[in-house]
């Protein structure tokens, strides 16, 4: 759904510009910008969930195939807080944005998402912050 309305708002973009030409990686960000502030674009707010302590043991439990995976398999998953949902980067790769909004709609807890980014990380981590996830993974240095 996120990037269908990204794509509508890039078209729109170039209609009024009346070229062919691609958009900057900025002018992709303004366009976004202004979509979230007029409430074009749905966000999905992060839970309040309580922070990681540290010392304590969690399972993380990644999904790396599709959503029909995961939707087949979390309900049957106890809810608890030191139970991390991730979303993998081949599940991300598939689903998408969408398919972390999706994860959030079927799980209270903390979600993981594992982008694998080395650059543009934290434009990343925004983005998937913005769909449900209260956990990006990148590499950077």
């Amino acid at each position: 759904m996120l990037s269908w309305i990204v794509r509508k708002q890039i078209e729109a973009a170039r209609a009024r510009r009346n070229d062919a030409s691609e958009l900057d990686p900025e002018r992709i960000k303004l366009v976004v910008s202004e979509a979230l502030e007029k409430g074009q674009l749905e966000t999905i707010p992060t839970p309040s969930i309580r922070p990681l302590v540290s010392g304590l043991r969690y399972l993380q439990l990644a999904f790396n195939e599709d959503w029909a995976q995961a939707r087949r398999i979390l309900p049957s998953i106890p809810r608890s807080e030191r139970i991390l949902i991730e979303a993998g980067t081949p599940y991300i790769k598939r689903e998408g944005l969408a398919g972390i909004r999706a994860m959030r709609a079927r799980w209270p807890g903390h979600i993981v998402a594992d982008l694998k980014a080395s650059d543009g990380g934290d434009e990343e981590a925004v983005m998937v912050r913005q769909v449900g996830a209260t956990a990006p993974t990148v590499l950077g240095s």
